[in-house]
């Protein structure tokens, strides 16, 4: 419903309403027929020969799977999480391929219980500066803005299928008027992840000192840096902070090796900086050459050197950050690359990049060479931007996975 995503319409794969399984049902608004035609109550008040009553649905509901002459009548929607979830998120969007709970578009699973606590402040992938569900604020939320006609952000939701009506409408305003996230939020909107968030890591007052990731609720460096009071330093190159934090060379001077010197030697100069660019993950081969995470630096090349992967788990990774209907989802398959699950593998392993003609998005065994590894590093781009587009760079455990899957020579499970 609100994906970035995948093309998403009708309701939960496989549902069915009640009786279905044996083509009749019961409804009271079919005077009380049983699934044998025999009438509950008065026994003279319909026969088994009677055609059952046709209804209409109000609330933009699915036909009942039983006698096709009955419609069932769906339950009014009210401003609150069950039936919300039981009008709204089942019966609109919660279908395979869509927002169900095996690959969910855009990361974003409507049909599993809980579904109020992946909603509530939650920023929504893909969109950024949007939360899904903003608390009492149902105009800035973007599953309002989804599907109540022409989003701000992505296609409109249900794709393909009817828009809400506005009783329905109305229902989920209602309800994300009086919403309350049940996650930290250190004092704001949005939640808040304390093991990730560097600007609240570990505790909502903990700020990481610039270059630091916050990683199971510490602040952390980079492979080959150390954390000092104003940021992340290597020790080796630093001019501040040569040999340990804080220790400063004098003016003119380089940190060659951990050492103040006049010059960095056999060491190659990267934006002031001494480095070796035979072993310096930052620097891999030459200056701003970064190695993804998952890979180390061995003599100037960036070397698979960590946890082989399966596309088990890249491919949610994609799902959500790339295949958007307007990018690399259909119906749009920006550049050619279609990155839904359903068509990732076939477009990128030993498939050659529209974009650079002489490189494959993945090459089996080498990350280094693989184009999709330098788009998501934003690094030796023929063309475009660093994906993903209008969003975060993906972080190191995302970046770990896939090129642990490239390492292990980009299996197809």
């Amino acid at each position: 419903m609100l994906a970035v995503g995948g093309g998403c319409a009708g309701g939960p794969a496989g549902t069915a309403s009640e009786g279905s399984s044996s083509g009749a049902s019961t409804s009271e608004a079919s005077g009380g027929v049983t699934s044998s035609g025999a009438t509950q109550g008065d026994p003279t008040s319909a026969t088994a020969t009677e055609p059952a009553t046709s209804t209409t649905s109000t609330s933009g509901g699915t036909e009942s799977g039983g006698d096709p002459s009955t419609t069932a009548v769906d339950p009014p929607c009210a401003p609150e999480i069950d039936s919300i979830y039981k009008t709204i998120f089942l019966a609109r969007c919660g279908s395979m391929e869509c927002h169900d709970s095996v690959q969910p578009a855009a990361g974003l699973n409507l049909v599993s219980p809980g579904v109020a606590d992946r909603l509530v402040g939650v920023a929504a992938k893909g969109c950024p500066g949007w939360l899904l569900v903003t608390p009492g604020a149902p105009a800035d939320s973007l599953l309002v803005d989804k599907v109540a006609g022409s989003p701000s952000c992505g296609a409109p939701m249900p794709v393909g299928g009817e828009p809400l009506d506005d009783a329905l409408l109305a229902c989920l305003s209602g309800w994300i008027d009086d919403a309350v996230p049940t996650c930290e939020t250190c004092g704001g909107l949005a939640c808040v992840d304390l093991k990730g968030d560097p600007d609240h890591c570990g505790e909502c007052d903990t700020v990481c000192p610039p270059g630091a990731s916050c990683a199971k609720g510490s602040c952390a460096c980079p492979q080959g840096q150390d954390l000092c009071v104003d940021g992340c330093a290597d020790l080796k190159a630093d001019s501040a902070h040569c040999g340990g934090c804080d220790i400063a060379c004098p003016k003119d001077h380089v940190c060659a090796a951990g050492e103040c010197a006049l010059e960095c030697g056999d060491l190659t100069p990267c934006d002031g900086v001494c480095v070796d660019v035979e072993v310096d993950p930052a620097n891999c081969g030459g200056c701003g050459l970064p190695c993804a995470a998952g890979t180390t630096c061995q003599a100037g090349a960036c070397v698979c050197d960590g946890d082989l992967g399966t596309f088990a788990a890249v491919q949610p990774i994609l799902a959500t950050n790339c295949a958007m209907p307007e990018c690399h989802g259909p119906p749009t398959n920006e550049a050619g690359l279609d990155l839904s699950p359903q068509g990732a593998w076939a477009s990128l392993v030993g498939v050659t990049s529209l974009q650079c003609g002489d490189q494959d998005h993945v090459v089996p065994g080498d990350p280094a060479a693989s184009y999709l590894v330098d788009k998501l590093l934003g690094v030796k781009l023929c063309d475009g931007l660093q994906m993903p587009k209008q969003a975060p760079p993906l972080g190191d455990a995302e970046l770990a996975a896939i090129t642990g899957w490239i390492c292990a020579g980009a299996p197809k499970l």
